[in-house]
């Protein structure tokens, strides 16, 4: 019984060869196959196109078109550089006088300040700041200035009609018998007198060469014209005929007192013919 049992066990065993795919669909090998298939053809073509790019960069050709385009290359920088440098150049420039007709422009702002703010040295925010507050201050300040000016010019308006005012009335109270007297002394013995009058007070003129005749002076010559205001002038050219030097300031006086008396008279006339209407309307 023994002895079979082995025999059974020393029988060797078939075994079944199964397909390496196995358990995969049908479907899905075949497109394994086309995948395969597909990647085999990139690796030929990439080998292809590897062996093609060294064959041309081996070339003789491909050397010297590459050399050729270093050199191009390395002219084209060294001809650009210059340029480039003198574009900087330039631009620094131009940017440095930017800044100095910033700073320039600043600095006439600055200037128009008062002058505590223009000794010290405001930054350019603080410049703009102060100016824009200074500003208004300014148009305060006109606005004063203007009002002041107006009335400065009311006042002299006033003052200019006043004198006009005070001059119309002296002219307009001044006698008609009014006398101006001028003396100059030609020399040790002759004298010249310039009397400026009214046309209507030729009664004072005979009065005035009395005078000059009782003073020692003769006349010699004279001239007159008369004026359209109606004043006549006299030219008197005089010999002193007494031994002692005439008074030119006393004789002046003389003949100026003539014409105060001529005037008192008038207004003593006036006074009488007043008291005889006064009478005879009574």
């Amino acid at each position: 019984m023994k002895k079979t049992k082995k025999q059974k066990n020393s029988t060797p065993k078939m075994l079944t060869i199964s397909q390496p795919f196995c358990g995969y669909p049908l479907e899905d090998l075949r497109s394994r196959e086309v995948l395969l298939q597909n990647t085999m053809m990139y690796d030929n073509l990439a080998e292809t196109e590897t062996s093609a790019e060294s064959l041309l960069n081996n070339s003789p050709t491909f050397h010297h078109q590459k050399k050729r385009k270093q050199q191009e290359d390395q002219d084209g920088c060294s001809n650009h550089e210059p340029v480039k440098m003198a574009k900087k150049i330039n631009h620094n420039a131009s940017e440095r006088d930017r800044r100095k007709k910033i700073n320039g422009l600043y600095s006439s702002l600055r200037s128009l300040l008062p002058p505590a703010y223009q000794e010290k040295k405001l930054s350019i925010p603080a410049t703009v700041s102060r100016v824009l507050k200074y500003i208004p201050e300014l148009l305060k300040e006109l606005e004063a200035l203007a009002q002041k000016k107006e009335c400065l010019a009311r006042k002299l308006s006033d003052q200019e009609n006043s004198a006009s005012h005070k001059r119309r009335k002296l002219s307009s109270t001044t006698s008609s018998t009014s006398l101006i007297v001028s003396l100059s002394q030609l020399n040790d013995r002759e004298v010249m007198i310039q009397i400026t009058t009214m046309k209507s007070s030729s009664c004072l003129f005979a009065k005035v060469l009395s005078k000059l005749e009782q003073n020692g002076l003769v006349l010699l010559d004279s001239s007159c014209f008369e004026s359209s205001q109606g004043r006549v002038f006299y030219n008197l050219h005089l010999e002193v005929t007494g031994a002692q030097a005439t008074d030119m300031e006393g004789l002046k006086r003389q003949l100026v007192s003539l014409d105060e008396n001529q005037e008192e008279l008038l207004l003593s006339n006036f006074k009488s013919i007043g008291q005889l209407a006064e009478i005879f309307y009574k």
